[in-house]
């Protein structure tokens, strides 16, 4: 069994986003609702949505494969794969994917 690295994750997810981005972001872009329990899991990445209800992408499974980046800093409990988007800041969401990348080498803000 061949084992994959977070690194190998992102270069596939980049991959499959140049061949079919429309598919890409159908899918990731989808949230799901799901349990406080799950929201309590100690690496996968959920999204509380307030009064106690709670969503769930694929991103944030990748994510809790591979776990939290750590360290001290206010990103410690994030995901280790982050996606750079579009962004539609009057429904507050993503609108479409752009490339996948590690969380620490990306984040500059929404």
């Amino acid at each position: 069994m061949e084992t994959r690295t977070a690194d190998d994750v992102i270069e596939i997810m980049n991959e499959i986003l140049a061949i079919d981005a429309s598919a890409v972001n159908a899918l990731l872009l989808k949230r799901v609702p799901c349990n406080g329990t799950l929201a309590e899991h100690e690496t996968v990445q959920v999204r509380d949505e307030g009064e106690g209800k709670f969503s769930l992408s694929l991103l944030g499974i990748l994510n809790g494969l591979f776990g939290n980046i750590g360290g001290d800093g206010e990103k410690k409990d994030w995901g280790t794969i982050m996606v750079i988007s579009d962004w539609d800041d009057e429904k507050d969401e993503a609108t479409g994917i752009q490339k996948f990348m590690r969380t620490e080498e990306g984040w500059t803000g929404k």
